[in-house]
Formats: C-alpha cells, structure tokens, sequence
C-alpha cells in the first residue's frame, strides 16, 4: 500500500493546520506548491536551504491511527435525549465511511472516502469547527 493512502491527504492536513491542530504526527506534506508536494517520514523530511525555505509549508499528515487517538469514542454534550452518539466508522465495499450515530439510529453526518484517514479527517474537520472537540484540549 501506498504512503499516501496510508494518511490523510493534503487538504485535510491543512485544514486541520488551519483548525489549530497541533497533535504530533509520524509523517508530514511538505509542500511547496500545488505541482510539488510529497508526503514524508517526519525525521527525514524537512531540508531546509536558502533556495526552499521560503516557499516549504510543512503539516502533519495523521495517520488512520493517530487520527483514531484523536477521535472521541462518544459527543458530548449528550443528544437533547440525554443519549450518548458515539461515533460509527465502516467499510462498504472499497469505501470508508465516519458518520455520529444518533438516538433515532439514523447516522448523520457523514464522511465517505475511499482513503480511510481522509474519512476520519473530514469527520475530526467536522467537530472542530462545529465545537464538539478544542484543539486545545487534544493531548
């Protein structure tokens, strides 16, 4: 399997930058422009000279398992019910799907993708910028 099916693509990991997340990761994008980007071992990465360093963006590119760390088991606040949601991930086929459990048993929202950490990354996307989850308060 490919590095890049393996983490969460570029856009995910720079909207999660962007979101305040600062969680550390195993791999990063390092990205120069839209033509040239690369996902990287994080020790390796990262080689800084007077030609690139201007123009080097670096953001973690999370893992199926360190978005997994992240990820709450259950939302809180409890539904108006008083119901726990906990979060629901499967696979259908060759598609992911992240999705928040609700006390009706109707699943909403939902994130389809065909890279599992992208599914979880649009899911985490989500809750950050719906207040569910504070960047702040991820270990």
């Amino acid at each position: 399997m490919r590095l890049e099916n393996q983490v969460c693509s570029l856009q995910p990991s720079k909207k999660l930058h962007e979101l305040g997340l600062n969680h550390p990761s195993i791999f990063v994008w390092e990205y120069f422009n839209d033509k040239a980007y690369a996902v990287k071992y994080y020790p390796f990465a990262v080689v800084r000279d007077e030609f690139n360093e201007s123009n080097l963006q670096i953001y973690p590119a999370y893992t199926v398992a360190e978005l997994g760390e992240i990820l709450p088991d259950y939302l809180y606040p409890k539904s108006a019910s008083g119901h726990d949601r906990p979060l629901f991930m499967t696979k259908v086929e060759d598609v992911y799907i992240v999705s928040i459990l609700n006390p009706n048993q109707t699943m909403y929202p939902r994130f389809y993708s065909k890279n599992e950490a992208d599914a979880r990354a649009e899911m985490l996307i989500y809750l950050i910028e719906d207040g569910f989850i504070k960047t702040n308060d991820i270990p």
